[in-house]
């Protein structure tokens, strides 16, 4: 007896009929359609899954541009490449997070606060990649001054920026 191939039997498929009950017709489904992308998932990934460099890859080619924001403004006009450390990737990245958050009605303080840790995260990597031990630690020192500024005023930090680096806690600010 002859078996039906894998394809054959495994194949997704739908029926529907027409109104007089003629010939099942076969759905537009096929297997070199495109897959429906989640949004969600794919702004979670690229926030918080994939490296460094392959964010900014998929960046500088804007993918999938017609479902995610990519606009950014480097961490609002802020000294990104000031003192210690390049931190414009980061801030990219933290960008990213805040304005497709935003986009899909997910931007609460949890997230916030989430979106944060990883700028920081980001940051700290960066400081890792580039600098010898000691001007690591200053490069970190840096990159903790602009997570509390974050922390603390969001997208309007920069005007505070002196007295956040002067250690001036935010109470007296």
């Amino acid at each position: 007896m002859d078996r039906p191939s894998p394809q054959a039997c495994c194949a997704p498929t739908a029926t529907s009929f027409d109104g007089d009950n003629s010939e099942a017709q076969q759905s537009e489904t096929s297997p070199s359609s495109e897959p429906t992308i989640d949004r969600e998932q794919l702004t979670d990934s690229l926030l918080f899954d994939v490296s460094m460099s392959d964010f900014q890859q998929r960046h500088d080619e804007r993918e999938h541009d017609d479902i995610l924001n990519w606009t950014n403004d480097e961490c609002s006009n802020s000294p990104d490449n000031a003192f210690w450390g390049d931190f414009r990737p980061a801030c990219e990245r933290h960008d990213f997070g805040y304005r497709n958050y935003h986009d899909q009605h997910r931007f609460t303080e949890a997230t916030r606060h989430r979106i944060d840790d990883n700028f920081l995260a980001d940051a700290n990597q960066i400081c890792e990649d580039r600098y010898n031990s000691q001007a690591e630690d200053q490069c970190r020192w840096f990159a903790d001054r602009y997570h509390n500024a974050i922390r603390a005023f969001g997208g309007n930090w920069a005007e505070h920026l002196p007295l956040i680096l002067a250690g001036v806690p935010s109470t007296v600010r």
